[in-house]
């Protein structure tokens, strides 16, 4: 992490590690850290240590495959050359099951079958000393072509114990319970947005100015992608802090939504900003300049609202919720050229870049944030100038001090401090913020333990068990 926090992905300026200035080993079991301030204890616990994973340097401190265990990680150098080999390793996905280099494991599975398509299996871990040991003699991950696919194995009686189904599905919940299934809501502590780039040298100009983000945000229909492709499965997000499932983080401002769907009042926003709105067309700069009635700095005249717009394919609903995002920002003239693309072209192409890359050519992408492992939704990660994962290289020196407000101990209360950070986010539409879904899950009625879920995407079948 010290070494390359660039490829660290939650790295962040003045984190983890480089606020701590002295690291001391108790004994076989302990170590302690000295930090350079007094930080608040839920955000050190919950976004620092749990960013610290040990690794089993016995079998993994190596340069090579045929490479003798040292000490190399005790050296930058050495460090570098050890993340080169465990990630050139990793990258070999057929082989997950075999290399010994992955059997080195300390929880309650062990791997013992993987194909590049993601399926898996996995059997007890015979050495696990617990708290909870498997009951389970063997777990297996299943992929699928599509939702369809899924849901037409479960509908035949004899598909997985877990599966998931489209909202558009629900109205074959019946059949599911006759076959033994019993739905259950799953929620994320997570967020969903579009992410907007600041550094594209084209479109960062119109990307920072906030009254063209406050009439994006105003193009954005929640409710009614929700009601109308999502079956009302989900609700509205619009802020950094996910309003479901309950918590006591989000606080009423961020969940009165400020500038919810409202075309009108997009559509004149931008005309009094000095563009030529055209319905059903493409909005252009008629006025420009920096007064309060003019298009805003680095906006010359004939500029066009128009914006190319990454999503990740997938699912039957959702791409046809892409068309009505395009389609209702049409309504106040900004044009959408969507573009999609498979997962890992959308991440490959929308990364963080400075203006003169050839890379930074991008507008605007379809993304989302789980929290986790950063549980404490302070956004340093996503939010914070130069953060790993802040993804459109948002910038705000205001931002930045309230986000580290709610890193560090003293002065407002915790709750004080994020919510002081989420309203200000709120206002300021660092990205277009968009509704969210809980999963729609089936569960055979005779597999127990696997509700409640993990709001933070992880799965425990050592939990799961049978009854006759």
């Amino acid at each position: 992490m010290a070494a390359d926090p660039a490829n660290y992905g939650a790295s962040v300026p003045g984190g983890y590690p480089s606020n701590i200035v002295k690291t001391t080993v108790v004994n076989s079991t302990t170590i302690q850290f000295t930090t350079d301030k007094a930080y608040n204890t839920q955000w050190f616990l919950y976004n620092e240590l749990s960013n610290i994973t040990p690794l089993p340097q016995q079998a993994w401190d190596k340069t090579s495959a045929t490479g003798a265990v040292g000490n190399y990680d005790l050296t930058k150098q050495g460090a570098l050359a050890v993340d080169k080999f465990l990630n050139s390793e990793a990258q070999k996905l057929s082989t997950y099951a075999t290399n010994p280099l992955w059997q080195t494991v300390d929880g309650p599975w062990k791997l013992t079958a993987f194909d590049t398509n993601g399926d898996m299996t996995m059997v007890p871990n015979p050495r696990y000393s617990g708290p909870v040991k498997p009951t389970l003699s063997v777990f297996k991950e299943q992929s699928f072509t599509d939702t369809n696919a899924e849901y037409d194995a479960l509908a035949s009686g004899s598909g997985p114990q877990v599966g998931f189904i489209s909202p558009v599905e629900q109205n074959a919940q019946p059949r599911l319970n006759h076959l033994g299934y019993t739905e259950e809501h799953q929620y994320d502590f997570s967020v969903t947005y579009d992410s907007l780039n600041f550094n594209n040298p084209k479109l960062g100009p119109l990307f920072k100015q906030l009254y063209i983000r406050q009439a994006m945000q105003e193009l954005m229909d929640q409710n009614g992608i929700n009601n109308n492709y999502f079956g009302g499965d989900g609700y509205a997000v619009c802020g950094p802090i996910p309003p479901e499932p309950p918590n006591s983080f989000v606080d009423a401002y961020a969940k009165s939504c400020p500038y919810a769907y409202d075309p009108t009042r997009a559509a004149q926003t931008l005309a009094a900003h000095g563009w030529n709105v055209v319905k059903n067309g493409v909005d252009t700069c008629k006025s420009p300049g920096t007064g309060p009635t003019q298009c805003g700095a680095g906006i010359a005249a004939g500029t066009k609202l128009e914006f190319p717009y990454i999503y990740i394919t997938g699912g039957i609903a959702f791409p046809k919720s892409r068309v009505q995002v395009a389609s209702d920002f049409d309504q106040a003239g900004i044009k959408l050229d969507l573009k999609p693309m498979t997962g890992d072209a959308a991440y490959g192409t929308a990364t963080p870049c400075t203006p003169s890359q050839a890379a930074c050519s991008w507008g605007i992408f379809n993304t989302g944030w789980v929290y986790s492992p950063d549980y404490y939704p302070s956004g340093e990660d996503l939010f914070e100038t130069g953060a790993g994962s802040n993804l459109g290289s948002y910038s705000d020196p205001k931002a930045d001090q309230l986000i580290q407000a709610t890193n560090l101990a003293g002065g407002e209360s915790p709750q004080q401090a994020l919510d002081a950070y989420q309203n200000y986010l709120v206002q300021q539409i660092p990205v277009i913020w968009e509704g969210d879904t809980y999963s729609l899950t089936e569960v055979k009625t005779d597999l127990h333990g696997v509700a409640p879920f993990n709001v933070f995407d992880a799965i425990n079948p050592e939990n799961w068990y049978y009854t006759k």
